[in-house]
């Protein structure tokens, strides 16, 4: 069934098109032939679907006065100019499977990588699997990972601990010494931390991104993370900016304003948040 006669109206401007064309050449052969009453009928029809046409032309505007469209070809005329490549309902396993396939496709191929996240364990923790295998292949190639993740000790995050069942004091996935290792191993591995912002998980290449916006939605006592997840790629929308655009600089915002892992992990052993017994990092010269 389709969502829109937006095709059907094209498809009827080219036809109509092909019509003048046939038209000329039959009046052609009329008037060789003096056949002069329908050459003049034929004549006044060409004249007029020439009209219709130009004024279709100098007016795209007027041809929305034809166009019928349900709501989801509403909604997908709204939301692809904006960037807009695919929909998932993280409530669904099928749609979870879907969007994990199509991020681990985008690491594959990606030059550079960006993500901000609660803990980013999906992608930097070894044991969870998730994107990992993907994310390490890129890393011991040389790709630049910008990683920017919400202080565990922040009020921000607090919060939402107090909001789940269990009341975490720490997030549970935050493996801080393994993201040592990681940090340690891989040079081009740069790790942030912010206490404020972090409304959504947003990973992102250069050429693609992938937004799960935060909430603090509390389904049978804890908050339900499974919402949705957009997938967007940079556009130049006639109105406005494009969502890729918009997002990457929600990220470079958060970049800007996070602490170098190496001033949290100071910070943090200062104000007795981390153990002393952590792996030793090392040290890094920074540039924004």
């Amino acid at each position: 069934m389709a969502h829109s006669n937006r095709a059907f109206i094209h498809r009827t401007l080219v036809a109509s098109e092909l019509v003048l064309v046939i038209i000329a050449v039959w009046t052609a052969y009329l008037s060789q032939n003096n056949k002069w009453p329908m050459f003049f009928t034929l004549s006044a029809i060409s004249v007029g679907i020439f009209a219709v046409l130009k004024v279709a032309e100098a007016r795209p505007a007027l041809k929305e006065f034809f166009v019928q469209e349900d709501l989801a070809a509403k909604i997908a005329s709204a939301a692809m100019p904006q960037g807009l490549v695919d929909y998932f309902d993280m409530q669904k396993s099928t749609d979870q499977d879907r969007r994990n396939r199509t991020t681990q496709s985008a690491v594959v191929s990606a030059t550079s990588m960006w993500l901000c996240a609660n803990s980013g364990a999906s992608y930097l923790d070894p044991g969870i699997y998730r994107h990992w295998p993907a994310v390490e292949k890129r890393l011991k190639e040389g790709v630049e990972f910008r990683v920017v993740l919400l202080d565990p000790f922040s009020a921000e995050k607090g919060f939402r601990n107090k909001l789940n069942v269990d009341g975490e004091q720490f997030d549970s996935k935050m493996n801080v010494p393994s993201l040592i290792k990681l940090y340690n191993t891989y040079p081009t591995l740069d790790v942030r931390f912010v206490r404020y912002g972090m409304h959504a998980t947003v990973f992102a290449t250069a050429t693609m991104m992938f937004i799960d916006p935060y909430h603090v939605g509390v389904i049978d006592n804890r908050i339900e993370n499974r919402s949705v997840c957009l997938q967007v790629q940079p556009s130049k929308p006639a109105e406005g900016v494009g969502l890729f655009r918009l997002f990457k600089s929600h990220l470079d915002t958060l970049w800007r304003s996070g602490a170098s892992l190496e001033e949290w992990i100071e910070e943090s052993k200062k104000t007795g948040m981390l153990s002393e017994d952590l792996p030793i990092l090392k040290a890094r010269q920074y540039t924004v």
